[in-house]
């Protein structure tokens, strides 16, 4: 070949692709399928139980039920406006629908006909209606209420630009329905709406956050609830460590890690029996008395203060998704809940540390079976990125290792758990102590004796 120009059909399909916009696909899509590495571990908390909203799950045969529901909802929804006609919905999402099909990262089935038209239609109309009619008076149809938490899946969302193109054409304001669907959540998302503090950061986030940047519902829920916290943390992307499964050796999963672009080295820090042995006390935040929120995590003079979380059946399903946005979403630049994760993962091990925490108030346990928490929390952080120059609680760990580090609480820990471990090891201790003192006693007595 002379100078390149003799050119092979392969040479020339890369020019072609080169020419082309070679921007990865995946910057721009906000809706995805769980990865594998995570589905693996509880793929139940990934899954609608009750009703399929977008195209992922659309047609299930065990969602079915719910069809007839998001059809009464369209009619009620018509009827709010009858001037505007189901024709007229139709041909505007329409134009839509090029950009909502760009929103999910995985091929469609719905390409037949207006199939994913129609389907948006619905399931849009089922969000609105299910949302304002709730904000107005409590559900009592089980199947409604247990909605809720489908709506908060990863895999099960509709684009929000959907949702404000409908709000427009109902006639509702998207301020008041933004500000229905935070409070909609609110019951069943521990920590999210508690105090004056909470409710001061949503105003602020309405205020601020631009209705365009908003994904879908589930990102609305993350973006309002992490509000407070990204607002005062400098995130970047750079540097991340993975996870490993859980191993025999602490040092084998959890490695040192190294801050390059800081110079500061952090590690993770022991376990809540541990480091209670270290002298550490845990004390409860009450967020409802606006005593903080759920990610304001403080350790000063050897206490360490921690909002209360509530444990109940939704839990692990709405962390893991949260997490599971943050993991898949390019545009998430907050890691709040990873981080927070990956903090109460170091602080349970065993439920021996739920025990603790539950008798501190950190954790107000509704599943009653400590074991079971342990579990999800130790299940929580396996196969998750987290950011090694920017981990939230970083801080927070170097202040509570030089504590452990300080001698004399090494001692006092060494104390604790050779001889304070249990009842028993307290009284001999104690026993042996008196049995010295009595010799000690008896031989200065005789001692004095012959004097």
């Amino acid at each position: 070949m002379a100078g390149g120009t003799d050119r092979t059909p392969l040479h020339t399909g890369l020019l072609q692709e080169l020419e082309g916009d070679v921007s990865p696909d995946w910057l721009s899509r906000s809706i995805f399928k769980v990865p594998k590495h995570l589905r693996r571990i509880s793929k139940q908390s990934y899954e609608p139980q009750v009703v399929s909203i977008g195209p992922y799950h659309h047609g299930k045969d065990q969602l079915k039920k719910m069809e007839a529901y998001k059809m009464f909802y369209l009619k009620r929804l018509l009827e709010r406006r009858p001037e505007v006609s189901l024709e007229d919905y139709l041909k505007a999402l329409k134009v839509k629908e090029k950009e909502a099909r760009e929103c999910y990262s995985e091929p469609l089935n719905l390409n037949g006909g207006e199939k994913f038209v129609e389907m948006m239609l619905l399931d849009g109309c089922f969000i609105i209606q299910l949302i304002r009619e709730k904000n107005e008076a409590p559900h009592t149809d089980i199947l409604l209420s247990r909605a809720t938490l489908d709506l908060l899946l990863v895999e099960n969302q509709l684009p929000f630009f959907i949702l404000l193109l409908l709000l427009d054409m109902t006639g509702m304001s998207n301020d008041p329905f933004m500000d229905m669907a935070i409070k909609f959540f609110s019951k069943i998302i521990p920590g999210f709406f508690g105090g004056p503090k909470n409710q001061e950061d949503i105003k602020h986030f309405l205020e601020q956050k631009k209705k365009e940047d908003i994904k879908h519902l589930l990102g609305l829920v993350h973006d309002c609830w992490t509000f407070s916290r990204e607002a005062k943390l400098n995130l970047c992307s750079s540097g991340v460590v993975r996870s490993s499964p859980p191993e025999p050796s602490e040092e084998l999963r959890f490695p040192l890690l190294k801050a390059t672009d800081s110079e500061k080295e952090w590690r993770f820090i022991r376990s809540a029996t541990g480091l209670r042995e270290a002298g550490i006390i845990f004390k409860k935040v009450d967020f409802k008395k606006d005593e903080g929120r759920l990610f304001d995590i403080k350790f000063e003079k050897g206490v360490m203060s921690i909002p209360t979380l509530r444990i109940d059946d939704h839990t692990e399903s709405i962390l893991r998704n949260l997490v599971a946005y943050e993991q898949c979403f390019k545009g998430a630049s907050s890691k709040c809940l990873t981080d927070y994760i990956t903090f109460m993962d170091r602080l349970i091990n065993t439920w021996k540390d739920v025990q603790l925490l539950s008798h501190n108030g950190v954790i107000d346990n509704w599943l009653g079976d400590h074991d079971v928490v342990a579990n999800m929390f130790n299940k929580l952080r396996d196969s998750v990125v987290i950011s090694k120059d920017h981990f939230s609680y970083d801080g927070t760990f170097n202040s509570v290792n030089e504590h452990c580090d300080k001698k004399w609480n090494q001692w006092m820990a060494n104390l604790r758990h050779n001889y304070f471990h249990n009842p028993w090891a307290v009284i001999s201790l104690f026993a042996g102590i008196f049995l010295l003192l009595l010799t000690v006693l008896t031989s200065v007595m005789s001692v004095l004796s012959y004097l």
